[in-house]
């Protein structure tokens, strides 16, 4: 851009895959060998180590994972983000996937459908929830004035947000559906959790 006084657009591609933070590995140093990890095409493996493979006259370095019957995949490591780590407590009874196998596939559709069928609840839930009318609570300014001017602590701008934001609802007939939630005495700022 400074030289040929435009800007270049430059598009990147991103990945479809969206996981967690925690599960995410953003370095090879973070895996070990042995460790369960899940590769989003595949399923279920053990990471063996890395592995340096001839391709096209050229040597490239492949993580090595195990699967079931001893089936073997290599993945470039330039394709880390397809690995996650695998996620359960107890890694004792893992039955490792099996390469070629429609199992994994149908795993995956199977949580698709529950994290559908819970969408679906939840919205439900809401939306009966929303049709109901609460208890309004009756503006009566004076008082409340009156309490604010005895309060004795200077509330910070978040505090005065959340303060006025819980006004707003205790006047709405809409049921309330925040929880505010802070530690007293640490000088922490009031989280907001809005429920469904």
């Amino acid at each position: 851009g400074e030289l040929c006084g435009k800007q270049v657009m430059q598009q990147r591609r991103r990945s479809k895959i969206s996981k967690a933070p925690e599960e995410i590995f953003k370095s090879l140093a973070e895996l070990q060998p042995d460790t369960l990890v899940v590769h989003i095409e595949h399923g279920i493996g053990k990471y063996c180590g890395l592995k340096t493979l001839p391709i096209d006259n050229s040597s490239q370095e492949f993580l090595e994972l195990s699967y079931a019957e001893e089936a073997k995949l290599y993945v470039p490591v330039t394709a880390l983000h397809l690995i996650s780590r695998f996620g359960a407590s107890n890694h004792e009874n893992v039955i490792l996937s099996r390469l070629g196998s429609d199992k994994w596939e149908k795993a995956k559709e199977k949580a698709a459908k529950q994290i559908r069928d819970t969408a679906v609840e939840l919205l439900d839930i809401y939306s009966r929830r929303a049709s109901k009318t609460g208890y309004a609570c009756k503006d009566d300014v004076d008082d409340y004035n009156k309490f604010c001017r005895e309060f004795p602590f200077e509330e910070t701008a978040d505090q005065n947000e959340a303060i006025q934001a819980v006004r707003q609802d205790l006047l709405s007939s809409r049921p309330m559906d925040r929880l505010i939630c802070g530690d007293v005495g640490f000088g922490q700022e009031p989280r907001e959790i809005k429920a469904l």
